[in-house]
């Protein structure tokens, strides 16, 4: 039956941009965990410190990025940073470097997302980097450092409601980020809809076999 309406009748309205769990993630690392590595230091003279290693070390689902921050260029600016004594953090950001940890680092922003999912706070161990470095992340931080993905979600979400010229009745909600009471305090405050959740973790795989039942039976 639904494939013989017209598309018009079952959409109202679309719009989309991949944003998931890894940009929460690297969020949270590049806001609450990068300063504890010197991204918030001044150079001498006040000079601002150079930003770019830091994102590049956080945005594990940035291919070039990556490649940036593991090559000779970032390597050697740290070091030639490193000879300023009160730049001495830099010194765990050149172990990321040095140890390609990058993805353990992600890694451990994800735990305390997830923590900060029923928690205050969470602390975060570092002492792979830096000798006894611990850092503690409040839920404040991370809601502000989640606060531009959080809008752009609702650009994308206002433009759906202008082209359906109506209000959702319900809001479904499906992938990982489902969870995150972050999005769904949000959304809910926001729209004033009842949230509904499918199989998280499954439905869309559930939905490509579906559609592939569809074109292929």
């Amino acid at each position: 039956y639904l494939a013989t309406r017209e598309h018009q009748d079952l959409v109202l309205g679309y719009n989309g941009e991949r944003i998931g769990g890894n940009d929460f993630d690297i969020a949270l690392n590049f806001e609450t965990l990068m300063p504890a590595l010197g991204s918030r230091l001044e150079l001498e003279g006040g000079q601002p410190m150079p930003i770019k290693p830091f994102w590049d070390a956080a945005a594990i689902n940035d291919f070039p990025a990556q490649t940036r921050f593991y090559g000779a260029d970032t390597r050697n600016l740290l070091q030639r940073l490193l000879k300023q004594a009160q730049l001495s953090p830099l010194k765990g950001l050149l172990q990321l470097h040095k140890e390609r940890q990058t993805y353990q680092l992600s890694a451990a922003a994800e735990q305390a997302k997830i923590a900060l999912s029923s928690a205050s706070s969470s602390q975060v161990d570092l002492s792979y980097l830096l000798d006894e470095l611990q850092v503690r992340v409040e839920l404040s931080a991370y809601q502000q450092a989640c606060e531009r993905l959080l809008n752009n979600i609702a650009m994308l979400s206002d433009e759906v409601i202008r082209q359906a010229q109506a209000q959702p009745d319900v809001i479904f909600l499906t992938g990982g980020s489902a969870n995150s009471p972050l999005i769904r305090d949000f959304l809910s405050q926001r729209y004033q809809a009842p949230l509904v959740s499918g199989d998280n973790f499954g439905s869309v795989t559930g939905g490509l076999a579906l559609w592939a039942e569809h074109i292929f039976a």
